[in-house]
């Protein structure tokens, strides 16, 4: 599988979108029953549950045909709040993907650089340990020097 799709598919799966899809598909199926009850005892274009979630797939994504509108005053109210709403909606999927893809793109390009600096960290740590090492012979010697200039000063 190519890399994009899987990145893709990976996107699908953030718990970001996965709310944003659950919070904008909730939005609209209760604007449009709202809708749909304001609208159905008058005389509305929107007639059925479908006409109402048609009208609110037109509204949220701000295409708005204007072939079913709703009539009464609240279900206009419910129409414009929509509209807003899904303005909202669709900001956020665009900056939640934007940010998804430039993360995506940065991880590509530090990856390696990341990779040096954990080897450098570990030769780092090698070579600390090797100077501590070095240090206790060091002061190892350093006292069978000095035990050996009082044995021979005690003779």
């Amino acid at each position: 599988m190519p890399r994009s799709i899987r990145h893709l598919f990976l996107f699908l799966r953030e718990p970001a979108f996965i709310s944003l899809s659950i919070g904008g598909n909730l939005t609209l199926l209760i604007s449009s029953f709202l809708v749909y009850l304001f609208e159905r005892n008058v005389d509305s274009p929107i007639k059925t549950y479908f006409d109402a979630i048609w009208w609110g797939v037109a509204t949220i994504t701000t295409i708005g045909y204007g072939d079913v509108v709703p009539i009464s005053l609240a279900g206009r109210l419910i129409g414009l709040a929509l509209m807003y709403t899904g303005t909202v909606i669709f900001i956020a999927f665009t900056s939640l993907f934007a940010s998804y893809w430039v993360r995506i793109a940065m991880e590509k390009d530090f990856m390696p650089l990341e990779k040096d600096v954990h080897r450098e960290q570990r030769a780092l740590y090698r070579m600390e340990n090797l100077l501590e090492e070095m240090n206790e012979r060091l002061e190892l010697l350093e006292k069978k020097v000095a035990q050996q200039k009082n044995q021979k000063s005690n003779l």
